[in-house]
């Protein structure tokens, strides 16, 4: 599949905790692409290989980039298909993860800056 020159592969992420050999993974798939305005993508937990384990909640996340005075508004809405998906992916550590997510994205938006 390809939206606008951007190939759809699926996306697999690993998660691993500092000083911890356990592994997680996680797999998203490309739903849409619109070059330079949004993506979203549907996916969950899964195995090393990409394979979802129905075990745990899925959900789809969709991110809108919106333009603005010399900077970029993201917004990010993720969907569950229910109320204990949510609270089980909170109790999984979701909150716990997305700040880490949003470190490392302060940290590489530095870098960045400084190498202009």
């Amino acid at each position: 599949m390809d939206f606008d020159g951007i190939a759809a592969y699926p996306h697999l992420k690993i998660f691993a905790k500092p000083n911890n050999c356990e592994k997680h993974y996680a797999k998203a798939n490309f739903v849409s692409i619109e070059k330079e305005r949004s993506f979203a993508s549907k996916g969950g937990l899964s195995d090393e290989k990409g394979i979802l384990n129905p075990a745990f909640p899925q959900n789809l996340w969709e991110n809108n980039f919106i333009p603005g005075d010399n900077k970029v508004q993201v917004d990010m809405l993720l969907t569950y298909d229910t109320l204990a998906d949510l609270e089980k992916e909170i109790e999984m550590g979701f909150k716990e993860g997305m700040i880490i997510d949003f470190q490392q994205l302060d940290k590489l938006l530095l870098t960045l800056k400084k190498g202009k």
